[in-house]
């Protein structure tokens, strides 16, 4: 089995935990996490490996979510992406759904995270 590698972005360092305990608490085989609080770091990765999937905040330092994934996609980066927010409101469904990413919330339950990344990353489990 092919190994399929996660990009996750966010400010706070215990979402940015709690995000990746959570994808590795789905007992996916064959994923790597990278994980990172500033958005300059991502793009480093971003430059170096193809992602399956990027996982972002809206609010990230040195840029917002949407600018990151602008940047990725210049970079070849076509995955599928999630955004995460502690308030999901409908002005950022709608930019969302225009780059054709979902977005949760932060604040959510766990499925509504593992829902989307089941989806894109095509598990059955």
């Amino acid at each position: 089995m092919e190994k399929s590698y996660i990009l996750i972005v966010d400010r706070n360092v215990g979402n940015l935990s709690q995000t990746a305990e959570t994808i590795v608490g789905m007992r996916v085989k064959s994923i790597e996490i990278s994980a990172h609080t500033v958005a300059q770091k991502a793009i480093d990765m971003m430059k170096v490996q193809k992602f399956a999937l990027i996982i972002t905040n809206v609010e990230i330092p040195g840029m917002s979510g949407f600018e990151l994934i602008e940047k990725a996609r210049e970079l070849g980066q076509d995955c599928p992406v999630i955004f995460q927010a502690s308030i999901v409101s409908n002005s950022l469904l709608h930019r969302a759904k225009e780059i054709n990413a979902t977005c949760v919330s932060s604040m959510g339950t766990v499925n509504e995270l593992t829902d989307p990344i089941k989806k894109y990353l095509k598990l059955n489990n």
